[in-house]
C-alpha cells in the first residue's frame, strides 16, 4: 500500500502473501514510516506508539507520553527510562507504594526467583545497594561468600558496622526467638 492516502480497512479482511504499508512488501507484514511507525488506537482515542528513536533504537509509548519500554540497537531493553546503559535489562521508576520489582508465583508448590552467573571468585553475582548516592547493603559474590553492610566479604557470612553503611548505634547483628534453641552452631566436633 504506497501512496499519500492512509487506507483504512474496516470488518474481517483475509491478505494471503506479503503486505507492505509505505514500502515495497519484502515480508509477511512490512511498515515504514516517520514517527510513530505503528499506532495503535481504540475507539476511546487512546493509543500505543511503537517509535525509532535517533540512534535507531524502538520506543513503546502511550498517548504521546515518554517511553514505557525502550530497547537500544545493543539489545538492552529499559522500562520506564529512555536510556537503559547501566545493564541488559533496567527498570526505573519514581513510585512510594508500588514494588519496582514484584515476582509471585501462586502455586503452593511453586519455587521463586533464581539468579546465576559463571562468576567464581570476588565478583558481585547479586548486590542490594540504597540511598543516594547508593550504599551497598548486601552483596553475595560468585565465590559463596555473602556480606551485609559491604561489598567485600572476607569471611563466608560478614557482617560490617563500620562507615556509612549501618548506623554505629544498630546492633550488627540480632538473634531473636520463642523457641527452646533459638541459636546453635554446628562443627565437624559437634555443636558450641
Amino acid at each position: 500500500i504506497l501512496g499519500s492516502k492512509h487506507p483504512r480497512i474496516q470488518g474481517s479482511t483475509s491478505i494471503g502473501g506479503t503486505l507492505g504499508v509505505g514500502t515495497s512488501q519484502s515480508t509477511a507484514l512490512h511498515v515504514s514510516n516517520t514517527n510513530p511507525i505503528f499506532r495503535l488506537q481504540n475507539e476511546n482515542g487512546n493509543y500505543f506508539d511503537y517509535n525509532n528513536t535517533s540512534g535507531n533504537d524502538l520506543e513503546l509509548s502511550y498517548n504521546g507520553g515518554s517511553a514505557l519500554l525502550h530497547l537500544t540497537n545493543g539489545g538492552n531493553l529499559g522500562i520506564g527510562t529512555n536510556n537503559p546503559a547501566d545493564g541488559q535489562l533496567q527498570v526505573q521508576g519514581s513510585s512510594t507504594s508500588d514494588w519496582m520489582g514484584y515476582f509471585y508465583n501462586t502455586n503452593s508448590a511453586g519455587i521463586g526467583v533464581h539468579v546465576e552467573t559463571a562468576a567464581t571468585a570476588d565478583e558481585q553475582a547479586l548486590r542490594i545497594s540504597t540511598g543516594s548516592p547508593n550504599r551497598v547493603r548486601m552483596a553475595v559474590l560468585g565465590n559463596g561468600k555473602i556480606g551485609v553492610g559491604g561489598a567485600t566479604p572476607k569471611a563466608h557470612f560478614h557482617i560490617s558496622s563500620s562507615g556509612e553503611n549501618i548506623n554505629s548505634t544498630t546492633a550488627s547483628l540480632l538473634v531473636q526467638g520463642s523457641g527452646s534453641e533459638v541459636f546453635a552452631v554446628e562443627g565437624t566436633n559437634g555443636r558450641l
